[in-house]
């Protein structure tokens, strides 16, 4: 199985630990289920042990939801809390992964075009998607793999069903010369379900800086989206094309950088409750990195942060009910922790800067311009 990439173990790798340092003042300050992950070797202990307890839960989660998928005479229980994979199982053709299903109960369904269109069927319906969401945060998602070739005009009709206003993209289109993604950002027309989907690109920018001196590649997109003959819907993609599968070489501040702008574009145009759209290729490790962080900022700046109830654990162990294998390695994990330490860190180093009082990047005022700024206007020109 593709989520259980890394063997489950008790025995940490010492060579994997946490990378932020903070200073004793700083350590202080954190809850202590944050405080406590550090011990003497940095980590590698703790957080090899709490992934340990996640690749747990979830191989006996997939093996009780795969035993209901195939003997659903024996597992009736309408309240049970074990997930269901069908579609997903059914309809493999559609998945970029043999073994990446969304659970029925979180599975996104392409909805009918109108009212007088017919409801669609499990095929006809069936997208590798899965709605997120994290009790504690308001914020929404929809994780999905990187499209294929054939199911690139569902990709679109997903993001006009749910008015989605920014996607984020964390692969490239190949790696080592294997696809990762259909490239679905090129302009044209595509069909779903013998619907046509028009995309048009509208700006686009190379080399998008997420921050002074960063050397990522990213590129930021904007489109204007036609399902058929409704309206015309606008949508910004932010595409980081430098951060590899089953990776964690992206810089947490590159991280931050993204969830900033998430809350600039959302906070600009109003659209707070829409869902985001998050992909990689499969839609489960760099997707759940980037959910699990921007989940994470959203309670701490806005919720209650326990003392002791460990967050990034709970958050990921909330998603991965949801969809499978979110945050696939102990790599991938430990870059969650390193991220949430480096926004704690610079939250501190800021907090009586009254223009950056969150700690985060002020994309409101070095963004006002440029192809974020176009966005906001068209998409709030568009509102009205």
């Amino acid at each position: 199985m593709r989520h259980q990439e890394e063997l489950i173990t008790n025995r940490p790798d010492s060579s994997l630990h946490l990378s932020t340092v903070l200073e004793d003042s700083q350590k202080r300050r954190l809850p202590k289920w944050l405080l406590n992950i550090f011990g003497s070797d940095f980590g590698a202990s703790e957080l090899s042990k709490k992934f340990n307890s996640l690749q747990i839960q979830e191989r006996d989660r997939i093996n009780q939801a795969m035993s209901r998928s195939m003997h659903p005479e024996t597992s009736n229980n309408a309240n049970s809390d074990t997930p269901i994979l069908a579609a997903g199982v059914e309809l493999g053709r559609k998945n970029r992964y043999k073994d990446i299903f969304p659970y029925e109960h979180a599975r996104v369904k392409i909805q009918k075009y109108d009212k007088q269109d017919r409801e669609l069927d499990r095929e006809s319906s069936y997208i590798n998607a899965s709605y997120l969401r994290y009790p504690l945060s308001e914020f929404n998602y929809i994780a999905t793999q990187g499209p294929l070739e054939d199911t690139i005009g569902d990709f679109w009709r997903v993001i006009c069903d749910h008015k989605v206003p920014i996607v984020f993209s964390l692969t490239a289109e190949k790696e080592n010369e294997v696809e990762k993604c259909a490239p679905y950002w090129k302009a044209g027309t595509y069909v779903s379900n013998g619907i046509e989907v028009k995309v048009k690109l509208i700006e686009s920018m190379d080399k998008f800086e997420l921050m002074e001196g960063c050397e990522g590649d990213t590129v930021v997109r904007r489109f204007q989206v036609q399902l058929g003959d409704k309206p015309p819907h606008k949508v910004l993609q932010v595409h980081l094309l430098s951060w590899a599968d089953y990776g964690a070489t992206v810089k947490s501040e590159e991280l931050l950088c993204l969830v900033s702008l998430k809350r600039f574009i959302l906070k600009e145009t109003g659209t707070e409750k829409a869902p985001v759209l998050v992909h990689c290729s499969a839609g489960c490790g760099r997707t759940g990195c980037f959910c699990t962080i921007d989940t994470c900022v959203d309670v701490f700046l806005f919720g209650q942060v326990s003392q002791e109830r460990d967050l990034v654990y709970d958050i990921i162990s909330n998603f991965r009910s949801q969809r499978v294998s979110m945050v696939q390695n102990l790599r991938q994990y430990i870059l969650i922790y390193d991220t949430i330490l480096t926004f704690k860190k610079s939250q501190l180093k800021w907090k009586k800067e009254v223009n950056n009082i969150d700690g985060l990047y002020d994309w409101e005022t070095n963004s006002r311009y440029g192809i974020l700024g176009n966005f906001v206007r068209s998409y709030n020109e568009t509102a009205k």
